[in-house]
């Protein structure tokens, strides 16, 4: 057990904390992680011999766990060894002999980094135990530098295979990253809340054609293409939809549900609905505004559909319930056409 140390480098840390001291990072698993259960666990059971933790050597002595740092951290809070300092002990303090049955635990030990990364991308991008989506996108990330290195000219379709994942998802989680690193190299904007708290709502906005278009990203399923349209984008106006995520002075973000993403990306390509965001901060209000606009092409596709239906009639015989229901979609598109009618408003029904 002594021999074991942090994974500092694992995917599933946030980014400001990659690196961090071994107190650190034990903390973060125990606030973030059902650690706590484990330990109860462990000191019931003891540690599960079917889920070995995989461990690289280092080259310093001991072994890396490179699988399994949750696991560790509780070890780590059973023996309560110096990592562990930050942490709450464990209550009731463990017995002699569940201490003695835990100092050895079971691990797989492998120095080959390709079949780690295989074993550990499947199991956490697609697999059983998936990851936060930062965590995701970050193991991404990796993944397809490490496939460039490789000379591979096709790094999304790799990575996809070797994750047990699709070529839009590794696309996607590239250029989340890659947009949030090019705010980081050009602007000053604090875009931590998004990178930790709002990474999914991040990813769901910039698969929106319009938020795309706002930013000036055009869209290209290969990899040279898209690091080539990431350098061409309107830094400014990434900046101004990374601050619609954000939480500012105490106030929820303009954008707090990834389900108006569409709505958002409608209400960019519209300047009167921008102008009115951006004066009310409503994006209700703006939403509105872009609903409007496009009440005439909804009415038109409508208008295009009864065409449709008017051939299929023509080609069937009388029906008594066919007649019923088109009497009942004629006095429904009167009505329609008076309320466009303003100063007939008042005698709809007559």
């Amino acid at each position: 057990m002594l021999q074991l140390h942090f994974d500092r480098t694992n995917p599933r840390l946030p980014a400001d904390m990659l690196d961090g001291e071994p107190e650190e990072l034990a903390a973060f698993y125990y606030n973030q992680a059902v650690v706590k259960d484990l330990v109860n666990s462990m000191l019931e059971n003891g540690f599960f011999p079917h889920e070995p933790m995989i461990v690289k050597p280092r080259t310093e002595g001991g072994f890396t766990v490179v699988e399994g740092n949750r696991r560790l951290t509780s070890l780590f809070a059973i023996h309560d060894r110096p990592e562990a300092r930050k942490i709450p002990k464990p209550s009731p303090a463990p017995t002699k002999e569940q201490l003695d049955r835990l100092k050895e635990v079971p691990c797989v030990v492998s120095q080959n980094d390709e079949a780690i990364r295989k074993f550990i991308g499947f199991r956490h991008i697609s697999g059983p135990r998936t990851w936060e989506p930062e965590a995701k996108a970050r193991f991404i990330m990796e993944e397809i530098l490490k496939a460039l290195d490789n000379g591979e000219a096709r790094p999304f379709a790799k990575v996809a295979a070797a994750v047990g994942s699709n070529v839009q998802t590794v696309r996607d989680a590239y250029l989340a990253l890659g947009l949030l690193e090019r705010v980081d190299s050009e602007s000053r904007f604090d875009f931590s809340q998004v990178q930790s708290k709002r990474f999914g709502v991040w990813l769901r906005l910039i698969s929106s054609p319009g938020v795309r278009e706002y930013i000036g990203f055009k869209s290209s399923p290969e990899f040279t293409e898209v690091k080539s349209s990431l350098d061409e984008v309107d830094t400014e106006h990434l900046v101004e939809v990374l601050r619609d995520l954000t939480a500012e002075h105490g106030e929820e973000p303009i954008l707090n549900d990834s389900r108006d993403a569409s709505a958002y990306g409608m209400v960019l390509s519209n300047p009167i609905a921008l102008r009115t965001l951006r004066k009310t901060k409503d994006l209700g209000a703006a939403k509105t505004i872009v609903e409007k606009a496009g009440l005439p092409i909804r009415i038109k596709a409508e208008a295009r559909r009864v065409d449709a239906l008017s051939e299929e009639v023509r080609a069937n015989d009388y029906d008594d319930e066919v007649e019923d229901a088109a009497a009942l979609l004629s006095r429904s598109s009167r009505i329609l056409l008076k309320l466009a009618k303003p100063d007939e408003e008042d005698d709809l029904f007559k």
